[in-house]
């Protein structure tokens, strides 16, 4: 992460990070004239003085009348309205595949493509993407990415493998909601790993297909579908942009006293065989289970997803941790029209685990 960024007329910007990476500070000098922002969690502060707090959802000004702002997204998490508590549209923005804004109505917050802070002082218009910035307008990472030995085919500044369209990036760091994997269980495992601790910790369950991933009609790996959530059952999210459905996977939740967690359900099952596609779940005591169709036999691919502490046959020492809600969401809000994607009828419709 850079640390200053100087410009010819002498202005600078700087940053001032935790040890775990987390922007705590940016300073902009422009001119004679000096801003500083401070984050301290979903607080944000300029000039000592506190401005904005980030919901899930927008965010409240502090400063002045205090009041919501909503953010309204497109497929991909894109801010693209915000309106006020009364209703009154604010800001719109529409953007090119890799980000750039090429029409806007309205500047009254930063927070832009993929929800990710713009910064336009001095011309920079760099995203933070927390790993790393992001210029929208070369479709590039400004560093090289923490994980680029997990991508040798591609470049270390790659963003989203040039494929805007159908990946977001959450952190700067992989492309989600999953990477491009070689195996089917490699990315079962990711997912595993991704998003077992959140379904532990919220007591949901979550569910997502496994696709196939082409490059001119030449199969290039495997990823998986954001995964939907569901209190005690839970749709399977659809491949996006009609890739081809693979696989399924889901986890339970937490352990749970009055239900049987730690293996597959008859549903489960009787879906499985349906699909003729190999189907995988997360357990709560930390194992990736397989069903085989043809065989109809279980296996377990690994035992070291985060697991739950109060799971009496739990597997491991892997606490579990939550995601942030952008990226754990089911849905975004689907208020804006999407591009007709030409998904078949049958893909459209969600298959739902009954248990």
């Amino acid at each position: 992460m850079p640390s200053t960024v100087s410009f010819s007329d002498g202005s600078t910007i700087t940053y001032t990070y935790g040890a775990d990476g987390t922007k705590l500070r940016t300073v902009h000098k422009i001119g004679s004239t000096t801003t500083t922002t401070d984050y301290c969690g979903n607080v944000i502060y300029e000039n000592g003085t506190q401005k904005l707090l980030l919901t899930e959802e927008g965010y409240i000004n502090l400063t002045g009348t205090q009041q919501y702002h909503y953010y309204l997204k497109d497929h991909q998490g894109n801010n693209r309205v915000v309106i006020n508590q009364s209703g009154t549209v604010e800001e719109t923005n529409h953007y090119y595949p890799f980000g750039g804004v090429f029409g806007t109505t309205g500047n009254t917050q930063p927070y832009k493509y993929n929800g990710k802070e713009l910064d336009t002082k001095q011309g920079l218009n760099w995203y933070d993407y927390g790993a790393r910035h992001y210029d929208a307008a070369l479709g590039r990472f400004t560093t090289n990415d923490p994980l680029a030995e997990k991508y040798y085919s591609m470049s270390p500044y790659t963003y989203c493998a040039d494929n805007p369209v159908k990946f977001i990036d959450p952190n700067g760091m992989e492309y989600a909601p999953g990477d491009l994997f070689k195996t089917k269980r490699a990315a079962a495992k990711d997912w595993g790993m991704y998003y077992n601790g959140a379904s532990i910790i919220r007591k949901r369950e979550m569910g997502s297909s496994i696709y196939e991933v082409k490059q001119k009609g030449k199969l290039k790996g495997y990823s998986y579908s954001a995964a939907n959530e569901g209190e005690h059952s839970v749709s399977i999210s659809l491949p996006p942009n009609g890739e081809r459905f693979v696989g399924s996977i889901h986890s339970h939740g937490d352990a749970d006293a009055e239900h049987i967690n730690n293996k597959f359900s008859k549903a489960d099952i009787k879906y499985i065989e349906k699909t003729k596609e190999n189907g995988y779940l997360a357990t709560p005591s930390g194992d990736l289970l397989e069903y085989n169709p043809y065989s109809k036999k279980t296996s377990i691919v690994t035992s070291d997803l985060p697991s739950d502490p109060k799971d009496p046959k739990r597997k491991n020492n892997i606490n579990p941790k939550d995601i942030p809600a952008e990226k754990g969401k089911q849905r975004m809000k689907e208020l804006l029209q999407k591009p007709d994607l030409n998904i078949p009828v049958s893909q459209r419709e969600h298959i739902h685990w009954v248990f």
